[in-house]
């Protein structure tokens, strides 16, 4: 969790937003080599795997963040662990709006743009 809105006061909390938004980059450009295949005929399975990426990408940014801050503002290992243990309602709300987000948003737009703009998800776009 991000006490200070920009990232931009504290540069470590910086440095773990971009290596989250790298993995969660590098995870979406890995969906597309698969997801074209089954959004038409499996948009369940679809879903359920947008929504568990969704839930563990959040759960990953969300400790990692946390850990970026806790630590080099000195906190001691049981300070950090509590810090994450203190996040848990914040953590389990933001993970349950972004499972929920990813499986239903998400597929319902990739379907759309399937249907009325296939090149979009072409192999070689």
């Amino acid at each position: 969790a991000n006490p200070f809105g920009s990232s931009l006061a504290f540069p470590m909390l910086l440095i773990a937003q971009l290596l989250s938004f790298s993995l969660i980059s590098l995870t979406g450009a890995s969906y597309r080599s698969f997801i074209p295949r089954i959004i038409e005929k499996k948009p369940g399975l679809a879903a359920f795997l947008f929504g568990l990426a969704g839930l563990l990408l959040t759960f990953g940014y969300n400790v990692i963040t946390t850990i970026f801050y806790a630590v080099p503002s000195g906190f001691t290992l049981e300070q950090t662990i509590a810090s994450i243990v203190s996040g848990i309602p914040f953590y389990l709300i933001n993970m349950i709006a972004n499972t929920i987000s990813f499986a239903v948003i998400i597929t319902l737009i990739l379907r759309y743009v399937n249907k009325n703009y296939p090149h979009y998800l072409e192999k070689n776009a």
